[in-house]
């Protein structure tokens, strides 16, 4: 199973007493945690506009809805490659997959591998 590298979340109010996982890129990178993050199937990609605070800059926020093996929902804070790589790879929902991270690389960049599980 994975490291708990998000924060933990009280039970949604759904009636499933569902728990959620956060899993943000910079926690990953600032707790040197590298390799599987999660396996699990994929679910939903969601959008949302956004306003950076410092900035007033607007951008586009999206995240990828994992369900885990354990039935446990985790949400993958998008990066550019991680995007690049759902959409390189034509992932859809209902495909299971294990997700990488390997830290950064020398532009700066958070560095994800899809395997198919």
């Amino acid at each position: 199973m994975p490291p708990n590298t998000g924060r933990s979340m009280k039970p949604l109010e759904t009636g499933t007493n569902e728990n959620i996982r956060f899993i943000n890129p910079r926690t990953l990178l600032d707790e040197g945690i590298t390799g599987s993050v999660l396996t699990g199937t994929f679910k939903e990609e969601k959008v949302e506009e956004r306003v950076q605070k410092s900035t007033g800059k607007k951008f586009t926020a999206r995240s990828f809805i994992f369900e885990e093996d354990d039935g446990k929902t985790a949400v993958i804070n998008s990066t550019g490659h991680l995007a690049y790589l759902m959409k390189a790879q034509e992932v859809k929902p209902g495909d299971k997959l294990s997700v990488l991270y390997f830290g950064k690389d020398k532009q700066d960049r958070h560095q994800f591998e899809l395997i198919a599980a």
